[in-house]
């Protein structure tokens, strides 16, 4: 009994150690973009956006690591999201992507998903030359570190 109650504790301490590290990153829609435009989170960081009105953030289908979970929030809410997964997240605001409003959000140190999100632009149906553009900022970010 005794042992159990030790495992008990030990797991909720690390749950809460977790919960204590965890940051708030607020990524603004201003006018047609997202600010700023890269996000750094780590793990079980809590991404919010604000200033929403007349916008939303959804993933992009096929730009997030394999396994994470997609959303989609709804138009003028204020949304938060936590992300566990590592790797790279490529998102959008649906009326006004195809005038760049899009962002991305690195999660810890694995980008291994970057280059499918690459080899996928063509067949996203995404506009291209925006999508690419998100793209060359996150490997300038990349290049910072």
């Amino acid at each position: 009994m005794r042992k159990h109650a030790i495992l008990g504790l030990a797991a909720l301490a690390a749950a809460f150690a977790t919960n204590v590290n965890a940051e708030e990153h607020i990524i603004k829609a201003a006018v047609t973009q997202f600010r700023p435009l890269v996000t750094h989170a780590k793990p079980g960081d809590t991404i919010t956006w604000q200033n929403m009105a007349g916008h939303d953030t959804t993933s992009m289908n096929g730009m997030i690591p394999e396994g994470a979970e997609a959303w989609h929030s709804k138009m003028g809410e204020v949304f938060s999201i936590t992300l566990d997964k590592e790797g790279t997240y490529l998102f959008k605001c649906t009326p006004h992507a195809s005038l760049g409003m899009m962002g991305a959000i690195i999660v810890g140190g694995n980008t291994d998903n970057l280059e499918s999100i690459k080899a996928g632009v063509d067949a996203s149906g995404e506009p291209k030359g925006m999508v690419k553009r998100v793209i060359r900022h996150v490997e300038k970010e990349l290049a910072k570190k």
